[in-house]
């Protein structure tokens, strides 16, 4: 089946095009016995463009999206499959993806090896053809056997055939004999699509929550006072998820923004996070140039007034819980690594926990995309999935510590090898907290460091540390699916576990303080123990 242009200007010529080639646009090669025999080679079903490029030698078949229409739509190709491969092409700079899609060859040896089967999106293929002002005409062949019923006989001539064939030549067929019944068969012509263009989607004229005017591009970009738009910042999700898509967060001046965009195509500007689950926009900025469809993505995800209004300015959203994280690891790091090179152990805050503060300071997290996942939206009714997926990558970034340096301090400390061969990154750094804890409950310094294990009953759990062996639990839970660890673990986190019921959002806004709080207080204690 294969699918022509004709002009809108000229008639359909059916009897010609029907005499076309129903299955390929080329078939074999052409001949070229003299240089120069194909000048004039131009493939085409009966002298009209198409949109499926094929070629097929009765064996062997390939096919591909035609040229023209591929680099009139600017779209971009793609393979996907192992022995049966797809082609897929994609608009990169809207983005939409799986434009147009379908097998890219074939075999045949007494049967085919898989059915062939091409599609594309209607919008682009009807702004395709309004482009080139044509209608698409499709060619096809067509076949059934009928059972030797008497409405079928009725139609048979004396010869025991039928003959079928409209008078302006769209299709040719007949009925005939075939096995204990009759076969079927048309090979026609039909104009199946008209060159209009499809309805676009469009952000004029919607009417936004506190505005009583429909509200369009050259109204918002006249704003002069600010008019916000908030909106839940699950609207952040499409984007979060896709690598495709820019979701950097960054914190200036005190505000946390997330401002989606694509490959320096278009952004949305000035998205500041507000409250646990809030992102404001000014309507100035969201009107300003980008994809219709973006506008209305945003709109989908809008908070009515009452709602915006409600809006708890004060609660912490999961940036600043993930940011509070990452401060603590890092002035944990600089701690540890002056601690080390007191004692003569040479140790790099950035090696400890694959964190640098210079490099946050200077492109905040772009540089670590687990950070970015660590902190993507969290809503209060997430699932229990997604919450321990989350529980996991904060335990991994935790679990980061390498456990020669924490073996050497202690070490130093009059641990011996053989006592911490079993002893893991967390065990290690529990160790190193009692140490500490020992020295600074005696008002002594780093001095006293050396040979404290006969002092110190460091192999006994700290509470300190509690809530990141608690994580650890969570981890493992995720790991071998034992999800009723997971309300175990999480009220031993002091967490009331009724609110389960609503999504495990808050749950995870509990670990993760708890986690930080547990993070500072080991930064902090090896900070007042290591500094002047």
């Amino acid at each position: 089946m294969q699918t022509s242009l004709v002009p809108e200007t000229e008639g359909i010529d059916y009897q010609t095009l029907r005499l076309g080639d129903h299955d390929v646009v080329s078939s074999s090669r052409p001949i070229a016995d003299h240089k120069g025999d194909l000048a004039d080679f131009v493939p085409s079903i009966r002298g009209r463009d198409y949109i499926v490029a094929s070629w097929g030698d009765n064996s062997f078949f390939n096919f591909y999206l035609a040229e023209k229409l591929w680099m009139a739509l600017g779209l971009s190709a793609r393979t996907v499959g192992g022995a049966h491969q797809r082609l897929i092409f994609d608009d990169l700079r809207a983005p939409v993806w799986g434009v147009a899609e379908g097998e890219a060859s074939n075999e045949y040896e007494w049967t085919s090896k898989r059915p062939v089967n091409w599609r594309m999106r209607s919008d682009y293929l009807h702004k395709y053809l309004w482009m080139r002002g044509a209608r698409g005409v499709r060619h096809f062949y067509y076949s059934k056997l009928l059972p030797s019923m008497p409405g079928v006989l009725a139609l048979l001539n004396d010869d025991g055939w039928c003959k079928l064939e409209a008078e302006d030549g769209r299709y040719e067929g007949d009925i005939r004999p075939y096995n204990d019944g009759h076969l079927l068969q048309l090979w026609g012509v039909a104009a199946v699509l008209e060159p209009v263009l499809s309805r676009k989607p469009t952000a004029e004229g919607l009417v936004w929550p506190g505005d009583d005017q429909p509200m369009n591009s050259d109204r918002a970009n006249a704003l002069v006072r600010p008019q916000p738009v908030f909106v839940k910042d699950t609207f952040l999700d499409r984007y979060e998820q896709d690598s495709a898509f820019e979701c950097h967060p960054g914190e200036v001046d005190g505000r946390w923004y997330t401002s989606p965009g694509y490959r320096g195509q278009w952004h949305f500007t000035d998205c500041v996070r507000v409250g646990r689950d809030a992102i404001r926009i000014p309507m100035r900025e969201l009107y300003k140039p980008k994809p219709a469809r973006e506008i209305l993505h945003a709109f989908e995800h809008v908070l009515d007034a009452t709602a915006a209004a409600a809006i708890d300015a004060t609660q912490p959203h999961i940036l600043i819980r993930v940011n509070r994280i990452v401060r603590a690891l890092l002035h944990l790091a600089e701690g540890l690594a002056q601690l080390g090179a007191q004692l003569g152990i040479a140790l790099a805050p950035n090696n400890l926990f694959g964190l640098s503060a210079d490099e946050i300071a200077a492109n905040q997290w772009r540089s670590y995309p687990e950070l970015r996942r660590l902190a993507r939206v969290a809503p209060p009714d997430m699932s229990q999935s997604a919450f321990l997926t989350r529980c996991k990558a904060l335990n991994e970034l935790v679990q980061r510590m390498p456990v020669k340096p924490l073996k050497q301090l202690l070490v130093r400390g009059g641990c011996t090898q053989a006592d911490l061969a079993n002893f893991k990154s967390l065990r290690l750094l529990q160790a190193l907290l009692s140490f500490v804890q020992e020295l600074n409950a005696r008002g002594d310094d780093w001095n006293g460091f050396v040979g404290l294990a006969a002092d110190v009953d460091w192999r006994a759990q700290n509470a300190t540390l509690s809530a990141i062996f608690h994580l650890n639990d969570l981890r493992n839970a995720e790991a071998h699916e034992n999800f009723e660890d997971v309300r175990q673990s999480l009220e031993a986190m002091d967490f009331d576990t009724a609110l389960l019921n609503g999504g495990y959002g808050l749950a995870l806004d509990h670990v993760f303080d708890t986690c930080a709080e547990a993070l500072e207080a080991v930064a902090e204690a090896i900070a007042k123990l290591v500094e002047p």
